[in-house]
């Protein structure tokens, strides 16, 4: 019945072996020759057919003692040892004089090969995503190390310059206070009282200088190192503010200048006392500073969401944009004298700029050159909430 069945398809049998590129087909003599082979059998021959067969070797397949029937059934390697061999499974037959192969091949090997190898790509693919986000984290890791080198670097040459500022600022008010002193040692006695008094003004000045400088340096300083502690709470900034306007008083008055404290700055603040204390009296000192006699210093605040603005304006000398940035960079430490030649220590906008910072807050000021100046930082605004 199956020999009926594939008797009608004999020619395409054939061809279909013939052509085949998964089924091997071969037919050899004893004499060692070959007489046919398939398309695939040919793509696994590496030079001399006979000699291709390599285990069973094509001697060892003539020795087996049937003449006829199956002599073979297994994996049959076919190559060349020294480049390249393939394993098909195969049954080899023997009619006398003629060997036939056919062989393949094996599905249950080949599916298991293809699940190993599914296996193995699974395996490559994890490894690869994971060397993807390792290769990732270190282009980041050394991303951060360059930008924490260029900061280093920075800090550095900040530290030089600051230093070397420093060494200026203290060194012109020590070298006044040596000078002077050693001056009134020398000619008290030959000094009447008004160039003594002159003198001594002119070394209690400096010495004062020159400790609201060590003074302004220790507290940035510890600012830096963190050792300020930062205890924010409701504060009342009105009264917060009238209390440093009277500590100011004195100061203004010396050049009749008015401080006014607007209505809109009875507002509640999330903020700590000391911190803000500092950067309003270094503001108003600032005003102060720079602003002719009988000039005017003008507080409000403006709340906007949940932070306020908060402006110390003054219409003084003003500031030119050239020097507007300067103004809070530790490498320049920027000051000059104000309208009576009065002295900074240069340390006290940044201080600002740093308590404000803490705040979560952000600090600018608004300039012209003969028209006066707005410094304004932004606050918290305190919620119930918090």
């Amino acid at each position: 019945m199956v020999e009926n069945n594939f008797s009608e398809w004999k020619s395409e049998i054939y061809d279909a072996l013939a052509k085949s590129r998964s089924y091997c087909f071969a037919v050899y003599s004893s004499e060692k020759k070959l007489i046919f082979a398939n398309d695939a059998f040919q793509a696994l021959i590496k030079g001399d057919p006979c000699e291709s067969l390599i285990n069973p070797s094509y001697e060892k397949i003539i020795s087996f003692e049937i003449k006829s029937g199956l002599v073979f059934n297994g994996y049959l390697t076919i190559g060349d040892n020294n480049t390249v061999n393939t394993s098909i499974f195969a049954n080899i037959y023997r009619n006398d004089d003629k060997i036939m192969i056919i062989g393949g091949v094996d599905i249950l090997l080949l599916t298991e090969q293809n699940t190993n190898l599914h296996k193995m790509n699974a395996e490559i693919g994890a490894l690869q995503r994971e060397l993807l986000q390792k290769t990732h984290q270190q282009e980041i890791t050394m991303k951060q190390l360059n930008t924490a080198n260029d900061e280093l670097i920075k800090a550095n040459q900040d530290k030089d310059s600051f230093l070397k500022i420093l060494a200026h600022d203290l060194r012109n008010p020590i070298l006044s206070i040596s000078g002077f002193s050693e001056l009134l040692l020398s000619n008290f006695r030959n000094y009447d009282e008004e160039k003594m008094e002159k003198h001594l003004n002119i070394l209690h000045n400096s010495a004062k200088r020159t400790f609201d400088l060590l003074e302004e340096l220790l507290l940035w300083s510890r600012s830096q190192s963190g050792k300020i502690p930062f205890e924010p709470k409701a504060i009342n900034f009105k009264t917060l503010c009238k209390e440093v306007i009277s500590l100011m008083t004195e100061s203004a008055r010396s050049k009749e200048i008015d401080i006014i404290s607007q209505d809109n700055t009875d507002i509640q603040l999330f903020a700590d006392a000391n911190m803000l204390r500092t950067i309003m009296r270094n503001l108003i000192s600032n005003a102060i500073k720079f602003s002719h006699s009988k000039g005017k210093i003008t507080i409000t605040a403006k709340p906007a969401g949940a932070f306020a603005t908060i402006t110390v304006s003054d219409n003084g000398v003003g500031i030119g944009q050239g020097e507007i940035a300067r103004l809070w960079q530790i490498s320049e430490v920027y000051t000059t004298p104000g309208t009576k030649g009065e002295k900074g220590t240069g340390f006290g906008l940044m201080l600002c700029k740093e308590f404000v910072d803490k705040h979560g807050g952000k600090i600018f000021v608004e300039s012209e050159v003969g028209k006066g100046s707005n410094f304004q930082f932004t606050m918290p605004l305190y919620s119930e909430h918090q």
